[in-house]
Parts: C-alpha cells; sequence; structure tokens
C-alpha cells in the first residue's frame, strides 16, 4: 500500500455518509499526503534523534531533496530497530489523529 493509498482510504473512511466531489477528494488527498509526509518525517527524526544522533542530519539530508521514498523507508529499516514496526505504529498514530479516534 503507498502512502496515497492510505490517504485515500483515510479520507473514505472519515467521510464515509458524505458524497465528496472529485475535485475537493483530490484537494483533501493533496493536503492530507503532505500533513501525513510531515508527520512521518517528525516522529522519525524524534526516534533518531533519541537512537542514533548521527543518522539525524543524515536523515534531515535525505529528506531535504527530492530522494525516492524507497530510498528514505531503508534508511530507517536501517537505522530504526524494527522499521517496518515502526511505521505502521505511526501510520495507525495519524490515522487515530485525523479521525478523531480515543485509544483504549
Amino acid at each position: 500500500m503507498t502512502l496515497e493509498d492510505f490517504v485515500d482510504a483515510l479520507i473514505s473512511e472519515k467521510h464515509a455518509s458524505t458524497s465528496l466531489e472529485d475535485f475537493m477528494r483530490e484537494d483533501m488527498k493533496q493536503d492530507l499526503l503532505g500533513r501525513l509526509k510531515t508527520f512521518i518525517s517528525l516522529k522519525t527524526m524524534t526516534e533518531l534523534a533519541k537512537n542514533d544522533p548521527t543518522a539525524l542530519g543524515e536523515f534531515q539530508k535525505l529528506t531535504s531533496g527530492d530522494t525516492p521514498a524507497e530510498d528514505i523507508q531503508a534508511f530507517v529499516n536501517t537505522h530504526i530497530d524494527d522499521g517496518a514496526a515502526f511505521l505502521a505504529k505511526v501510520l495507525d498514530d495519524f490515522r487515530i489523529l485525523y479521525l478523531g479516534l480515543n485509544r483504549s
């Protein structure tokens, strides 16, 4: 699943009872995708700062350009223990925040 697919699913889940025009959905998607990428970057930088401060600078350089998402993910997997689980938790946290759900 790509980040775009994830965002599409979130929009569908939040607005299931609302009919959205295509342009509205696309605007929401682009806005939410930007917020999601920022959220992921901030959570990753926080984790790197705690566990591998030298990698933090490398990560900031990677994310300041047009580095492909796959390269960034490979970097995260290398520098954060169980990077896939970390990313899954970050996405879940974002979903809960966006949908306004309470954690039980």
